[in-house]
């Protein structure tokens, strides 16, 4: 269930949706796309979201590195050409 927005959130205050709270607009990052022009959550949930983004990309790269240097080391498989044989009738 999403969180609600309290109603009473004091002038020159936001609500950051991430961790739930109140504070400055000097805590959140500016958003020229967004209709007060500050980003929806506050500067240390944004920094909390990108270093788990960071470390997720960091993990599926060092996998892919793995499948990478495993498909290096097996020889590609040659498939021959299926004949069947004659039959006699």
């Amino acid at each position: 269930m999403a969180k609600r927005i309290p109603t009473d959130v004091p002038q020159g205050h936001k609500w950051c949706h991430q961790c739930a709270t109140s504070k400055p607009h000097s805590a959140f990052y500016r958003n020229k796309r967004s209709p007060d022009g500050l980003l929806y959550c506050c500067k240390p949930c944004t920094k909390a979201t990108r270093e788990r983004t960071e470390e997720y990309h960091r993990i599926i790269e060092e996998v892919l590195q793995e499948s990478r240097e495993m498909a290096a080391r097996c020889p590609p498989k040659v498939y021959e050409p299926y004949i069947p044989p004659l039959s006699v009738w």
